[in-house]
This record gives C-alpha cells, sequence and structure tokens, in this order.
C-alpha cells in the first residue's frame, strides 16, 4: 500500500518485505507462516486467528485485484528497484 510505504519512508523505518521472490511468506516471526505459499498462508493465518479466538467474524467481500495475463494469477506489489531500458 502507497500509504504505508509514505508513512514508513516519513519515519525511517526500514522495509520489511514479507514475501519472497517466489511468492512465500517471509515472517520468522510466525514460525505458522514462514515459508508457506501466500495463498496457503492467507488461509492458514485465519485458522490461527480463530484458533486463538482473535478473529470475530469473516465475510465474503470483492476485491479489485490485478491478474497476470500470462500465469492468470493475483499480481502481489512488491517493494523493488525496476530498471528499464
Amino acid at each position: 500500500d502507497i500509504v504505508d510505504f509514505e508513512v514508513g519512508q516519513r519515519h525511517k523505518l526500514p522495509i520489511i518485505d514479507v514475501l519472497t521472490e517466489n511468492g512465500r511468506i517471509n515472517c520468522p516471526a510466525v514460525p505458522e507462516l514462514h515459508g508457506l505459499d501466500r495463498f496457503e498462508a492467507r488461509k492458514r493465518a485465519a485458522e490461527i486467528l480463530q484458533e486463538r479466538g482473535l478473529l470475530a467474524k469473516t465475510e465474503p467481500y470483492e476485491n479489485n485485484v490485478g491478474f497476470s495475463d500470462r500465469s492468470e494469477v493475483p499480481i502481489e506489489p512488491r517493494i523493488s528497484e525496476q530498471w528499464f531500458l
């Protein structure tokens, strides 16, 4: 989220990328999720919250997520330097 990025920059916070280049979760602080595929991790995170009594409710919603034309998978935003020739 661009707002999160700007707040972090303003407060000189380190950039923490929770997704690896191959779409796995990079979060050693939460071993139950660390290394999982991003889709598995989302489901498992909800399960963990439910198990711990921290999930008040779930409800369906529509999200306007971009999809790759080639692979037809959701596009996950990542902070990276991009070089264009």
